[in-house]
């Protein structure tokens, strides 16, 4: 138990190491903290206004693709580009990222990349670089979030609870799952037989 407040909100704790519990204004807030805060940090991803500067990387990445994928990644390589990501032919299904968008702040280069390459090869018909960028901030906001059993630290979940409540939002993480459960007092009154 957390027994904290931040502003008109009790912070009663944690549980299952992934949903946040917290009363206000007489309802209780079940906050699955990972999505909360995936939906912060989307939200100040894209408020960002990134220029396009890539980063050198020191040990260049190697890999193959499905004959399939080379069409489509050739016919696509230009929003690669237009992120950040310098890619090269190295055969006939082999690329080599030289480089990737300076803005990202987690490694783990190689995944990030094949995690929009999967998008695009399931999209197929992008032609737009804020969609392949857009998606780019998902991931990134995903990755740069408290996870599941993570155990924040009391000033985590404070300023998690300031930036969900001091914003306006959508209620859902950048994927669409909804990350807030209300329980109003009067309900858990009638569930109990009080009323």
């Amino acid at each position: 138990k957390q027994d904290k407040t931040v502003g008109d909100i009790e912070i009663i704790g944690i549980i299952f190491d992934t949903y946040l519990i917290i009363q206000k204004s007489g309802e209780m807030l079940i906050i699955d903290y990972h999505a909360a805060h995936e939906r912060i940090n989307y939200e100040r991803l894209k408020k960002r206004k990134h220029e396009v500067i890539s980063q050198k990387l020191i040990s260049p990445i190697n890999f193959e693709l499905s004959t399939k994928e080379v069409e489509i990644l050739k016919e696509n390589i230009d929003l690669f580009k237009n992120i950040g990501y310098e890619i090269e032919e190295f055969g006939e299904k082999s690329f080599v990222i030289q480089a990737v968008p300076a803005f990202k702040t987690y490694g783990e280069d190689y995944e990030v990349f094949i995690k929009l390459a999967n998008f695009l090869f399931e999209e197929k018909n992008i032609n737009d670089t804020n969609v392949l960028l857009d998606e780019l901030y998902k991931i990134e906001a995903c990755r740069m979030s408290i996870k599941q059993g993570d155990n924040p630290s009391p000033v985590q979940i404070s300023g998690l609870i300031s930036d969900l409540f001091d914003t306006r939002i959508p209620l859902t993480c950048p994927h669409g799952r909804p990350f807030v459960y209300r329980v109003s007092r009067n309900e858990l009154d009638r569930k109990f037989l009080r009323i």
